[in-house]
């Protein structure tokens, strides 16, 4: 296992060394950031010895510097919104922040109700609900990115909108057919 590595910078005056450890998001975003803001800086190689001869592959700056935008531009939190069908598990009879049950995807997720259009015609009894019900609704997403692999995890969710409920299909009996 190579523990640390050493980069050549390759400058337009005579070529320098830096051996780096770049194990974390902030310290690669500071490396970066110094190639951009050293106009001597041309491209950057990777070498396996400080006296290798020069890499076979070189990552000019321009690169280096789209590199250094795109890692600053991700948010550690985000939001996002998507519009599902969620099967109630558990529902709150009274409005509140407290959070519902449902299933989405197969995966059991928890979650408040913040529509208040959607309150207004459940107490009014436009709307009666029951587990395995569905509602369409549009749901938010808090997500935290992880520092180490840039991947976005699911941390809690939101409905915002309920634009439609659906009653669970039940079977009728042969005496209700008639």
């Amino acid at each position: 296992m190579v523990s640390s590595f050493f980069i050549r910078w390759l400058l337009t005056s005579p070529s320098w060394h830096l051996r780096c450890r770049a194990r974390k998001r902030e310290e690669t975003i500071s490396s970066l950031k110094a190639i951009e803001n050293d106009d001597k800086v041309e491209a950057l190689g990777f070498v396996e010895e400080i006296d290798s001869p020069e890499p076979e592959v070189v990552i000019p700056r321009r690169s280096i510097i789209n590199a250094s935008l795109q890692l600053e531009a991700e948010e550690p939190t985000r939001v996002v919104e998507e519009f599902v069908d969620l099967q109630i598990i558990k529902a709150i009879l009274e409005r509140s922040r407290r959070k519902w049950e449902f299933m989405w995807r197969g995966v059991k997720i928890s979650a408040p109700v913040t529509d208040e259009k959607f309150y207004v015609e459940f107490f009014a009894h436009d709307i009666t609900i029951a587990p395995g019900d569905v509602l369409k609704v549009r749901l938010q997403i808090k997500q935290v990115r992880d520092s180490d692999t840039g991947i976005y995890s699911n941390q809690g969710y939101e409905i915002v909108e309920v634009f439609e409920h659906v009653p669970r299909l039940r079977q009728m009996g042969i005496s209700e057919a008639y």
